[in-house]
């Protein structure tokens, strides 16, 4: 979808915000909406405009530079937007969405390699049963390091048990 980038404007060159919006429009006002801030596109008299939620998912750009590019004047305009009073609640909710859309992605990811026979699938599966599903990791053979720290604690217990049983005489 294109959009008229002179359609972002107001008649005086001003960035549009909430003159972007249909829900915000009225009759009379020299500039006319562009898209529509529910979550599917809406036809209001005839007219369809087209959902910038929708829009903002379909780009599937966390950095939200491919968006702006294709939707807004600028990197200003969207910022406007997306920092106003009246918009930064919702659009903080697109953000979310599409970070639980691509994090869904890379589990799913995760979880096609886990069980494949791929060099990786193991740490896929560590990494899925650990971190994804929250589940405890197993107990196995203590590593090196902390296998030496238990045996030098051992040896500082033998020794103050000794002190005190014999009063330091060896």
């Amino acid at each position: 979808m294109q959009i008229d980038k002179s359609s972002l404007t107001a008649g005086n060159g001003q960035r549009l915000t909430k003159g972007l919006f249909v829900e915000y429009s009225y009759e009379g006002k020299e500039s006319k909406p562009v898209y529509t801030l529910a979550r599917e596109d809406k036809e209001v008299d005839g007219v369809v405009y087209p959902s910038l939620y929708r829009l903002y998912m379909e780009c599937d750009d966390i950095t939200e530079a491919v968006f702006v590019s294709r939707y807004m004047l600028d990197a200003r305009q969207w910022e406007m937007v997306s920092s106003g009073s009246l918009f930064k609640e919702e659009i903080q909710n697109w953000r979310n969405d599409l970070k639980l859309k691509k994090l869904g992605r890379l589990v799913e990811e995760l979880e096609l390699d886990a069980v494949s026979d791929s060099r990786s699938s193991k740490s896929s599966a560590k990494f899925l049963i650990e971190r994804v599903y929250g589940l405890p990791k197993r107990s196995g053979r203590p590593s090196n390091s902390s296998a030496k720290t238990d045996s030098k604690d051992s040896q500082h217990a033998v020794e103050r048990d000794y002190e005190r049983l014999f009063g330091g005489a060896k």
